[in-house]
């Protein structure tokens, strides 16, 4: 075993109700039970300032993935 390794998980901020220990690829808020949609590509929660949709089939994704997926493959993974 690592003793230098952390034994926390990464946490973000509930965008509905700030309960900031919230896991962040959490798809709901234990605090108030708030859910959001998974990221096509990632499966992280879609956070309303990091979303993007796809404009033929409306599937929506986390922006930095979208745009890196994107350039890669050039086309929506859901398409």
């Amino acid at each position: 075993m690592d003793g230098a390794v952390g034994n926390s998980l990464p946490t973000r901020t509930c965008e509905f109700c700030n309960y900031d220990q919230c896991y962040e690829a959490a798809l709901g808020c234990p605090q108030c039970k708030n859910t959001w949609e998974p990221c096509i590509i990632s499966g992280y929660p879609l956070i309303r300032s990091q979303a993007i949709s796809c404009k033929f089939c409306n599937m929506g994704a986390l922006r930095d993935m979208w745009n890196d997926y994107i350039s890669v493959t050039q086309h929506c993974p859901w398409c």
